[in-house]
């Protein structure tokens, strides 16, 4: 039986994108345009100690920045600092605490720590606040494949699969997975 890794994927929001619909903060204050799109094309480069250093000069003018708190996270974690990512995602979401991006992508963090209900619970409120991310779906497949529990597991993954079918994939990622993705039931995650 081969059991699949978790998606090692985290979404960062490209450009200077706008609030999401469940956030009531700016993600991204005006004059902090140019240097969010320095950080996104740091990221894209794999120059993440940029990329880094860009999200923490907003913060420093910005606290209550929740778009770069989240994609500090996301840079964070990329560089293997899984516990300053956490902190990062952790404060976005006392920022915002119904922002479906930061919850999965918090939720991966979690599972990369092997903090497994924290990363349960991260994807449940996801789903609760965005029935229709995949993403989180797709996380909680993971974990009830993990937790052996493969029917439930295969619920997820469908309802994954039939969002992604239906064109509802929030947000749209690049997805990078370890190497060895194969779910239980012989199939390929979709990509």
């Amino acid at each position: 039986m081969r059991i699949a890794s978790l998606l090692a994927t985290l979404v960062i929001t490209a450009g200077a994108a706008g609030a999401s619909p469940y956030s009531e903060r700016a993600r991204l204050p005006d004059d902090m345009r140019d240097l969010a799109q320095d950080a996104v094309d740091e990221y894209k480069l794999e120059h993440y100690d940029a990329a880094a250093a860009d999200y923490q000069a907003i913060i420093a003018k910005y606290p209550d920045c929740l778009y770069a708190w989240s994609n500090l996270g996301v840079v964070r974690s990329q560089q293997g600092h899984f516990e300053e990512a956490k902190e990062a995602f952790d404060h976005a979401l006392k920022l915002q605490p119904r922002d479906a991006f930061c919850l999965v992508n918090c939720g991966i963090v979690y599972w990369q720590m092997n903090l497994y209900a924290g990363a349960r619970d991260k994807f449940e409120r996801a789903v609760q606040i965005d029935p229709q991310n995949a993403l989180a779906h797709d996380g909680l497949g993971q974990l009830d494949q993990k937790q052996g529990r493969p029917k439930e597991a295969a619920e997820e993954f469908a309802i994954a699969d039939k969002i992604r079918k239906d064109g509802f994939f929030r947000p749209p990622v690049e997805r990078m997975y370890s190497p060895i993705d194969d779910r239980q039931d012989g199939t390929q995650a979709s990509r």
